[in-house]
């Protein structure tokens, strides 16, 4: 089964790094299909997109994520 996944932004500062530093494929075998950010929603060159808290991932995984 893959389905669509909503994970927050940890409360920790991670504006110095970009979604594309965390290699979430790799790591996680999920992949980042949107940021939503303020009520807005990202989804165009998200691995440049530099993370902020409170942020919302939608990502597309598996069951085991």
């Amino acid at each position: 089964y893959i389905g669509w996944k909503l994970y927050s932004a940890p409360v920790f500062p991670v504006s110095t790094r970009k979604l594309g530093d965390f290699n979430f494929k790799r790591h996680y075998g999920a992949e980042v299909k949107e940021i939503k950010r303020s009520g807005q929603s990202i989804v165009g060159n998200l691995e440049n997109e530099y993370l902020r808290e409170g942020d919302t991932l939608v990502v597309m995984a598996d069951d085991s994520l």
